[in-house]
């Protein structure tokens, strides 16, 4: 049986792609925010300059 090809490469409807961009840009905001804390935190304990 053929099967319907996806106009896009990673095979997600616009949809879907979207709702994933949402996810991913949420994770990474998320990780960038806990970096920055982490490294202020580190610094006024233990300053590397």
């Amino acid at each position: 049986m053929a099967e319907v090809k996806s106009p896009n490469l990673s095979g997600l409807t616009d949809a879907q792609a979207k709702e994933f961009h949402e996810h991913w840009k949420h994770g990474t905001w998320s990780w960038v925010m806990i970096a920055s804390v982490v490294h202020v935190v580190t610094w006024v304990y233990q300053p590397w300059f």
